[in-house]
């Protein structure tokens, strides 16, 4: 079956998606995991939001697609997760809520703001549905509202894992969170041209590798893992100048410090907002003056952010004098500071750790710096979340914190080149 995202990526790039489907790149599926069970969160956010409906469950297609079609046939009241299938394409509707002229159709989006991608894949859907003689009468998109912030626990269950089975917010508990947007105008504008995308997939699917222009679609929204097979003297990453530090004979011990972050899209944080960076592993290098270095780290046990631990032990490795040597010191700076503020009591003494940050690197790229992390750690983040899912054996549980360790342990040791301009 295809999806609205196998036509998205195939408009992107079609050699990136023919490559992707053929020659899967685990930096991607890595992402493409962690947009799943971000899409899974705001699912049930809606269902939150809208209670009172009917949820189409399974992943066996057929039987979805049989309980989408009887459940639109009983008494009308809201559906989430509705299944719709045409010419091999599958769809599932975040939310459909009767109304007196039909249906409105609401499609949950984890942008910030509605883009193009987003309209197009609303008119993928809406294409779809429309084929099952579903009556739509409004067509909106729910984005992401960047200035919520989280300041009720009423009726929320949030249980580790963060997948859509464990996240179970109550009613009401994110009104705000997602900003509603009409595009019913915009998408019945792109219906015609839907069948068009469609069969361009399947063309492509049929056929060898296509050639693609290399452009500016190479790094957006993320560098493309397969940039080098178009442009072999191109580099999949963004470069590090080395910036060598002189800090002078006095200046031991020196701590290379590293600091792993995971996002949460839909904020369980109290006085948070979306896309929070929570820390769950610090790794840190220390080297003394005699050129003796040892390493030390802690990584969180579970989905409980940030906890106290993590700060305390952080603090106890890093308060006696020296300089804290990070790759990008902006993003550590901001890191210890959303630290300090969820931690008030521990605020004089994180900020107090500010002021000896040294900056190692300097990447050549101006995008965020979650947007310039190399494919290990996006399968850090991915392995930090089978780590915490309930549902992991005991050792792999052992076997992925033996590997997220270690990943960090090597972090702090790029970081000592970095330092010596190696």
């Amino acid at each position: 079956m295809t999806s609205p995202t196998d036509i998205l990526d195939h408009r992107h790039c079609p050699r990136r998606y023919w490559l992707q489907r053929y020659q899967p790149d685990p930096g991607l599926e890595a992402r493409a995991n962690q947009r799943r069970m971000q899409d899974a969160q705001l699912a049930a956010v809606l269902r939150g939001l809208h209670p009172g409906g009917r949820r189409i469950e399974g992943d066996d297609i057929q039987h979805i697609l049989d309980d989408t079609y009887r459940a639109l046939r009983r008494k009308p009241r809201p559906l989430y997760q509705a299944a719709f299938a045409h010419r091999h394409l599958l769809v599932r509707a975040d939310l459909l809520l009767p109304g007196l002229f039909g249906y409105t159709l609401i499609m949950a989006t984890t942008a910030s703001r509605i883009r193009k991608a987003q309209v197009k894949a609303a008119a993928i859907q809406a294409w779809v549905i429309a084929q099952a003689d579903v009556l739509l009468d409004r067509i909106v998109i729910a984005h992401i509202n960047d200035g919520f912030r989280f300041l009720n626990r009423t009726d929320q269950r949030v249980f580790a894992g963060g997948g859509e089975e464990a996240f179970c917010p109550g009613e009401g508990v994110y009104a705000g969170l997602l900003a509603h947007v009409d595009v019913t105008r915009q998408v019945r504008k792109r219906l015609p041209r839907v069948a068009e995308w469609l069969n361009a997939v399947h063309t492509t699917l049929a056929g060898d590798e296509p050639i693609s222009a290399p452009g500016r679609q190479c790094n957006q929204p993320d560098p493309c893992p397969f940039l080098s097979r178009c442009q072999p003297e191109i580099s999949n990453h963004p470069a590090i100048t080395p910036n060598p530090v002189e800090l002078g004979e006095a200046s031991y011990p020196r701590y290379y410090l590293h600091i792993q972050t995971t996002q949460s899209l839909v904020p369980t944080v109290l006085g948070t907002g979306p896309r929070c960076h929570f820390p769950f592993l610090w790794s840190c290098r220390i080297e003394e003056a005699d050129g003796s270095q040892h390493h030390t780290a802690f990584l969180t046990q579970d989905n409980t952010f940030p906890t106290r631990e993590f700060a305390d032990t952080l603090l106890e490795t890093l308060e006696p004098p020296g300089p804290i040597l990070v790759e990008d010191r902006d993003f550590v700076h901001y890191r210890l500071l959303d630290l300090g503020i969820l931690m008030s009591d521990l605020f004089p003494r994180i900020e107090a750790l500010i002021p000896r940050l040294v900056g190692l690197g300097q990447t050549t790229d101006a995008r965020p710096v979650d947007k310039l992390e190399l494919p290990e750690t996006y399968s850090a983040r991915a392995g930090f979340a089978e780590y915490i899912d309930p549902k992991t054996p005991a050792d792999r549980c052992q076997a992925l914190r033996r590997s997220l360790l270690e990943q960090g342990e090597r972090e702090g040791l790029r970081l000592v080149e970095l330092a010596k301009g190696r």
